[in-house]
């Protein structure tokens, strides 16, 4: 009998998450970073699944790996930032929206994250621009969704 590959363990966990089979995802995905420890996929999901189980240190922790795996991938840099964001540390949350922001700086999700952040500090100057950029932005969308 061969060994499961980690190619394998990603695909079954990806079925299992079609099929709605939470647990069998996460044991294929937990699988799948015993092999490869670095695995951004398996650790921004594990980040996801963490963070709904308000387990914020561990989504933390993967999402953190994550990033470092795939520096310019900006959604794993969001979800980050929601962990920051969850266990209160704005500093930190800050620096992952930054890194967001400089992959994208048309991101309309972090430009509205960090215009909420500058809005809890009560830097009511830097939230005044980010809204602006926000609604600037908003402007441009040819087919809005209901929300803009």
């Amino acid at each position: 009998m061969s060994a499961t590959t980690l190619k394998q363990h990603l695909a079954e966990a990806q079925r299992a998450m079609r099929a709605g089979l939470h647990e069998e995802a996460r044991s294929h995905f937990e699988a799948a970073i015993t092999m490869d420890s670095d695995e951004p996929t398996a650790r921004n999901w594990l980040g996801a699944d963490a963070l709904s189980r308000a387990d914020t240190d561990a989504a933390v922790n993967h999402f953190a790996i994550a990033c470092k795996s795939e520096p310019r991938e900006r959604s794993h840099w969001l979800n980050l930032a929601t962990a920051y964001r969850a266990l209160g540390d704005s500093e930190q949350e800050r620096v992952a929206l930054e890194q967001a922001l400089a992959i994208d700086q048309t991101d309309l999700l972090a430009l509205v994250r960090m215009a909420e952040l500058h809005e809890r500090l009560n830097e009511a100057t830097h939230a005044a621009e980010r809204w602006s950029a926000v609604l600037a932005f908003a402007r441009g969308i040819a087919q809005p969704t209901p929300e803009f």
